[in-house]
This record gives structure tokens, C-alpha cells and sequence, in this order.
């Protein structure tokens, strides 16, 4: 009789704890993604045709378009701060460099989202990311001060009816691009994606018009250049 009492017993407990556990729903896995979109003013961005205007009234195509982004901050409406170091290299040309998942951002309401076009300090220097092929492709050359390209924009411009080629080249700490968006938005089961794009147009203007005729369309050995794309590149993005 005693035997059989335990034998009860432990059936009993291994049945409440096999109906807890299957009762209990499995804990929601949060992996909100960041999704980047490209368009020139009204336009969506269309590679390899000289169909685009910016304010200074260059012609021009885009054939080329790779960025980092990193350094993300994300205020919640509480004023609470959420800091992630995550590094991203994106490729607007290829589907599958536009869109990364943010697995340490926590469900809730946020007012913004600041981050940076370029690397902070620690990771912009030689050998300062893993030795991928696309981070050695975006290396920025020892002798002008190592590290990354923060952008390489590229593509074809017309002065009068000749093509001519353009590089408009980021790199060097001071050079680094700091966006701030100040936009409500939730993260949620039902709303997990934050899309974000990018108005090539707004590198040319706004505080000032960059004219590749005389601003230079090479920027890369042009320390006034790069300022400028700089000063007008803080608002080239928008959250959508």
C-alpha cells in the first residue's frame, strides 16, 4: 500500500508539471529589423541611368552606394536610453544588405533614434573590423589615416552633353555623419519593423548646394568636400 501511495504521488506531480509546462506559452522572441529605402527626391532610386537633378543642377546616375551605419541610440518616450553597438554595412544594391535584425532592442514606445553614417573611433582604425572581403573592399588607405570608407556614392554626372565620373568618398573620424530623428514609433509583436529612408538628393543640398563642377566630383583627397556632404548629409534620412 505504501508503495503504491508514491507510485501515485510522482504520477501526480509528473502530470501537473507536463500540464504546466504545456499550458505556459512559450516566451515571445523580440528581433525587431531595420529596413533601408533609397529614392532621389519623389524618385525611386534606379541604378545606372542619368535620370536624377540635384539642386545645383547636375545630371546624374548613381552606380554605386555602400554605407556604414552603427553607434545606435534609441530614446523610449520614459526617457529611457537603449544603446546598441551594432555595425552594419549597407549595399543598396543588393537585397540582401538593406534589411538587419535588431535582436537587442526591447518591445515599447520611442520618440527617437540617433545613429551614425561612419564608425566611432574604436572601430575606425586599420584591422578594426572582421576581415571580410566587404570590410576590406571599404578600407580607407593607410596612408591618409586607416581605417573605413564611411561611404562610397558613385555613379556618372553630365557637364554639357560629355559623362563624366563622380565619387563622392567619407572616411576619417571628423568626417563621420550624426543623424538624429525625432519621430514617435513602437516596437511590437504586430508592428516590429522600423523602415528607414534615404533621399540622395539631400547629400547635395541643404546648408549648402554641392555642385560637382566645383565642389569637385572626387571627394576623397578633398577635406572641404567631405565637410560638406557632411553638414548636408545629416538629414538624409527620414523614418517612415
Amino acid at each position: 500500500m505504501r508503495y503504491f501511495l508514491i507510485a501515485i504521488l510522482v504520477l501526480s506531480v509528473s502530470f501537473t508539471a507536463c500540464k504546466k509546462d504545456k499550458d505556459t506559452p512559450p516566451p515571445v522572441e523580440n528581433k525587431p529589423t531595420l529596413t533601408l529605402g533609397f529614392s532621389v527626391d519623389n524618385q525611386a532610386l534606379e541604378f545606372d541611368k542619368i535620370q536624377y537633378k540635384n539642386a545645383a543642377g547636375n545630371n546624374y546616375s548613381v552606380t554605386k552606394l555602400l554605407f556604414y551605419i552603427s553607434a545606435f541610440e534609441f530614446e523610449k518616450k520614459t526617457g529611457e536610453k537603449v544603446l546598441l553597438d551594432n555595425v552594419f554595412l549597407v549595399d543598396a544594391r543588393d537585397p540582401q544588405k538593406i534589411s538587419f535584425t535588431l535582436p537587442n532592442l526591447p518591445f515599447g514606445d520611442y520618440k527617437s533614434v540617433k545613429f551614425l553614417i561612419g564608425l566611432d573611433s574604436l572601430h575606425n582604425i586599420d584591422n578594426g573590423l572582421p576581415n571580410t572581403l566587404d570590410n576590406v573592399n571599404m578600407a580607407w588607405p593607410t596612408m591618409m589615416g586607416g581605417g573605413y570608407h564611411f561611404m562610397k556614392l558613385e555613379g556618372n554626372f553630365l557637364a554639357d552633353t560629355t559623362s563624366y565620373g563622380y565619387a563622392m568618398h567619407l572616411g576619417k573620424n571628423k568626417n563621420r555623419v550624426p543623424i538624429e530623428i525625432i519621430q514617435n514609433f513602437s516596437i511590437s509583436n504586430n508592428s516590429n519593423q522600423i523602415k528607414l529612408k534615404m533621399n540622395l538628393n539631400e547629400w547635395y543640398q541643404s546648408p549648402a548646394n554641392y555642385d560637382f563642377n566645383i565642389d569637385g566630383n572626387y571627394s576623397m583627397h578633398d577635406s572641404t568636400a567631405m565637410a560638406k556632404l557632411v553638414q548636408n548629409g545629416m538629414d538624409v534620412f527620414t523614418l517612415n
